[in-house]
């Protein structure tokens, strides 16, 4: 799909419809803050907040270097 962004999340297949909205939400606003387009960086930002509030403990690794 041109101009989309794919991402693997880790633990994806625990992931619920309604983290990964506010993945996508906290993502968009983090992008807004810098005035720009919604980047990697701002995808792995949200997701690791998001598993934070969830409970999720979250490894560097589990990001496999895309945290940009």
């Amino acid at each position: 799909m041109p101009g989309s962004i794919w991402v693997c999340l880790p633990g994806d297949s625990r992931s619920r419809g309604g983290n990964i909205r506010n993945i996508a939400l906290a993502a968009a606003f983090l992008a807004a803050g810098d005035g720009g387009p919604v980047a990697m960086r701002h995808l792995m930002q949200a997701t690791r907040r998001e598993y934070q509030k969830i409970g999720k403990i979250v490894g560097d690794d589990d990001f496999d270097g895309h945290d940009g």
